[in-house]
């Protein structure tokens, strides 16, 4: 029976979480208000984090962590990225620090960017794509880092490439990456793509998958029997050819449940931003102990439970007063061996930046894809709106229940014993732990594990500090963000200047960039004045994701302004 003040599984708040938990699933709920087809833009939904350049502003992505070895230094310990090869290799690497077995499947004529990389032997070299469900290994006080629906793998072998997108948690957000030279003999390089272009089919800022029944994939009977007399094997790289549509149907929905993971950080980021005199560390706080309770014991407090309640429905009122619209992650069903007519229409990619306009109208041109499959069309129907009405709590609680793994939570029974989370969740606010805009499991582990009644010793999460990571590198070839105004340019208009006609942000040094800032620092000025721009003139475009984010933050804009009179 539970406490007095509290409530069990069964109990009535308590089932709000079962309700959560239909939404991770994906699954129809009350508290989802489905969208319109009218519905407004879905930037709503999408925050100044997401918008920001290729380079990510803090931290690094999974598959950044997951592949850094240690390897002595001049300087002390240094980490070097090993991408393992040939993909069996990388995949079996991948799984020995999971509890389980990824999927993959094959997708011959899919609907990616790199669609055409195979060029006319689509079914002899298949493009293959993975995705890991499952929770994270420990090793002795080694938590490991959580791949669980944060890292996706696109790989076409005669492109001798990798696409990735895994999950950063110190800025929550995917990040999205590049694997060049990825074949025999070659060394491979890993660089963070251009975020604008893969956008403009990932709008939602997050993995995306096709529908049931698949018919793309090989769970396609038609398509598996090309695939088999194309390669002359069972297998492909590793995957069954002949495979049930059990496989594609848990990659959707581990495809699903990454979408939430973007707007799960939004609750913790703007889902507590409560009003002055009010306390937005103590609302995280208040969360994060409400759900790791229900996560050890199945228990609520009521007094917390109603507390956090009455903050949340301040920070809506104040940050979503319309509600927060879902993006899909879902493309329509699309059967590559069906007749179709490719319409060739791309007026619809008027909403891209020119710079990388022109090379996705040749690819839509070039494709077989019908206008009504095509990815990079824009998806402006969300999947739900979560309204004011029906914010309470529980989405976040239960995700923040979610991201701890069983290793995870049999360390923190095994510290507590017997006492409460109480006085190590006080003593983090007191240190400003909550003022953190991401709630990541690593630093959560990091700084609370050390304070239970039974601390451990030592405690990681994949990665030791005392090494050093060698700098991100983003595809146009430029290297770690540096600090100030030069940083914030790259953050709000590398998407579109680091490549095309005018990429004065392109380069390897900041000599070179500076170099060219200085060119055309008067014209950067005038547009980035936006009083005295005329209408069309002014950049980042008005109708544009970084627009929107500058908007959130005129300091940054003043920031920018700062930096170019300065040159």
């Amino acid at each position: 029976m539970a406490s007095k003040g509290h409530h069990s599984r069964g109990g009535s708040k308590a089932v709000r979480f079962g309700l959560a938990l239909s939404i991770v699933a994906g699954l129809a709920s009350a508290s989802c208000s489905k969208g319109s087809s009218s519905a407004s833009s879905l930037t709503a939904a999408v925050s100044a984090t997401e918008l920001l350049g290729d380079l990510p502003a803090s931290g690094r992505s999974l598959f950044d962590r997951m592949t850094m070895v240690v390897v002595p230094g001049s300087q002390g310990p240094q980490y070097q990225q090993v991408v393992p090869y040939p993909f069996p290799a990388l995949r079996a690497f991948i799984e020995g620090s999971s509890a389980t077995p990824a999927l993959a499947t094959l997708l011959p004529r899919g609907r990616s960017l790199q669609r055409q990389a195979a060029g006319d032997q689509p079914f002899r070299f298949p493009r293959l794509v993975l995705a890991m469900p499952g929770e994270p290994r420990r090793q002795n006080d080694d938590f490991g880092a959580y791949n669980k629906d944060r890292l996706f793998l696109g790989h076409v072998e005669v492109a001798n490439q990798i696409e990735v997108i895994s999950f950063n948690d110190e800025v929550g957000r995917f990040e999205f990456q590049i694997v060049s030279d990825y074949g025999k003999g070659l060394k491979p390089q890993v660089r963070y793509a251009n975020r604008a272009l893969c956008l403009s089919c990932h709008q939602n800022g997050a993995p995306i998958f096709s529908q049931s029944p698949w018919d793309e994939s090989i769970a396609n009977t038609a398509i598996s029997a090309r695939v088999l007399a194309a390669v002359q094997a069972d297998t492909y790289l590793g995957v069954q050819v002949r495979q049930f549509s059990n496989v594609p149907s848990e990659f959707q929905a581990s495809v699903d449940r990454a979408n939430l993971l973007v707007r799960h950080e939004q609750l913790w980021r703007d889902g507590c931003s409560v009003p002055a005199p009010l306390s937005a560390e103590h609302c995280r706080r208040l969360s994060l102990q409400l759900a790791l309770s229900y996560a050890l014991s199945g228990d609520i407090v009521d007094a917390d439970y109603d507390q956090v309640s009455a903050l949340y429905k301040a920070a809506w009122q104040a940050k979503f007063p319309t509600g927060l619209m879902i993006p899909s992650a879902d493309l329509p069903n699309f059967n590559p061996l069906a007749p179709a007519t490719h319409q060739g229409d791309t007026d619809y990619l008027s909403r891209l930046g020119v710079d990388i306009r022109g090379q996705l109208q040749q690819i839509a041109r070039d494709s077989d894809v019908p206008l009504d499959a095509e990815p990079l069309r824009e998806r402006t129907t969300p999947l739900a709106t979560w309204t004011v009405t029906a914010s309470d709590p529980a989405r976040l609680i239960y995700a923040l229940a979610a991201t701890f793994s069983s290793d995870d939570l049999t360390a923190l029974r095994s510290g507590l014993a017997g006492t409460t989370l109480a006085g190590p969740l006080d003593l983090m606010e007191a240190k400003g732990f909550f003022k953190r805009q991401a709630f990541d499991r690593c630093s959560i582990l990091l700084a609370l594990l050390p304070l239970l009644p039974q601390p451990l010793t030592r405690v990681r999460c994949g990665l030791d500090p005392a090494a050093a990571l060698p700098p991100a590198l983003a595809t146009h070839g430029g290297s770690v963000k540096e600090d100030g105004g030069l940083s914030l340019m790259q953050s709000y208009c590398g998407g579109c200047h680091t490549s095309g006609p005018y990429p004065f942000l392109a380069g390897d040094s900041r000599t070179d960039v500076t170099r060219q800032l200085v060119e055309r620092r008067d014209e950067l000025f005038k547009r980035l004045d936006w009083d005295s721009a005329g209408a069309g003139f002014s950049m980042p475009p008005a109708a544009s994701n970084q627009r929107q984010a500058l908007q959130v933050k005129p300091e940054d804009r003043t920031a920018i302004l700062d930096f170019l009179r300065s040159l």
